[in-house]
């Protein structure tokens, strides 16, 4: 067997050092890349669920607007309940009516 000479050891452990170099700076940029495609998923995840956040608070606020006015209603005495239910169905029929001059206003071209 040959003796190796220094730059020969040398030589072999810089290639080793090198391969080991070279495979560590592709493991972790592969790590980095999948870590970055992770974070870009929760990052997605997390809008959706803002977004979604925000539309149960608009429906939760609804329904508290709902109960408020429900709870008034059935707060009042008889005669203004009676008033209430009068004035709301004269909003109703004056909401018809307008709609319906709307659309004759949109037909004639006004």
């Amino acid at each position: 067997m040959k003796k190796q000479t220094k730059k020969e050891i040398e030589g072999t452990l810089r290639n080793k050092l090198q391969k080991k170099f070279n495979d560590d700076l592709a493991s972790y940029k592969e790590r980095l890349e999948k870590l970055a495609n992770e974070n870009y998923e929760l990052q997605k995840k997390l809008r959706e669920k803002v977004d979604e956040n925000i539309a149960l608070r608009d429906k939760v606020d609804q329904y508290e607007d709902w109960n408020r006015r429900l709870q008034e209603f059935c707060d009042m005495n008889e005669e203004d309940r009676k008033a209430a239910i009068e004035q709301y169905k004269t909003d109703q029929i004056l909401a018809e009516h307008l709609n319906r001059f709307s659309t004759y206003l949109n037909i004639f071209g006004i």
